[in-house]
């Protein structure tokens, strides 16, 4: 089962802050400038908090994850001209 995982953060340092992008890249897609959304299976959520948890995060550096289930990721509304990333149908690991 894939859960959609949202991943807001604010970091202070840019070399932090780009190795957390890079990171994310991995598992998601950038909604925003700060903002990623990763279709993930369970193992794989917890492998993304551990590589998170591994940058070292300092006392002004802020992460948040949010665990979303499949039916309420349906249930997102958006709006504006940016096209919206939709959950993979095929997800080759």
């Amino acid at each position: 089962m894939m859960n959609l995982i949202l991943v807001a953060y604010d970091i202070h340092l840019d070399a932090r802050r780009n190795r957390l992008f890079r990171l994310l890249k991995d598992f998601g897609f950038a909604v925003q400038l700060s903002v990623f959304e990763c279709w993930l299976k369970y193992e794989d959520y917890q492998r993304l908090i551990k590589e998170i948890k591994n940058l070292k995060l300092e006392s002004q550096d802020a992460v948040s994850i949010y665990r979303i289930c499949e039916n309420c990721g349906q249930r997102i509304v958006r709006l504006g001209e940016k096209k919206p990333y939709s959950a993979p149908q095929t997800i080759i690991f």
